[in-house]
């Protein structure tokens, strides 16, 4: 079972805040950030317990480091290194598509390497 994200309330402050700044439609931020327009609207009312793909996919799409601030990341699922890799594949991540792309072509060169 995934561990309960503690700072879900703050985080969802900080999308709301961030959506509202750059006048975004719940739909505009879902097209955006490649998740359904209703799931960015329970995301940004807080209704979350973990952070799950579509919490961090609406993260990135708004520059928003759920790692930042104090709001730690939580491991998801009981797969501790999963979390860690994924925060670290976040972190190394400048928010391009190019970026995306790069780091993709990298981490299937390891893989093939292994």
């Amino acid at each position: 079972m995934a561990k309960r994200y503690e700072h879900a309330s703050t985080l969802s402050k900080a999308i709301s805040a961030r959506r509202l700044e750059r006048d975004l439609s719940f739909e505009n931020l879902g097209v955006l950030a490649g998740v359904d327009g209703a799931q960015a609207f329970r995301i940004c009312r807080g209704e979350f317990k973990t952070l799950n793909p579509s919490v961090l996919k609406i993260c990135n799409a708004l520059g928003i480091q759920p790692e930042a601030d104090g709001m730690a990341l939580q491991p998801r699922g009981d797969n501790e290194m999963e979390a860690m890799l994924s925060a670290e594949v976040l972190t190394a991540w400048d928010r391009t598509e190019a970026g995306a792309m790069l780091l993709k072509r990298v981490l299937r060169a390891l893989h093939r390497d292994a």
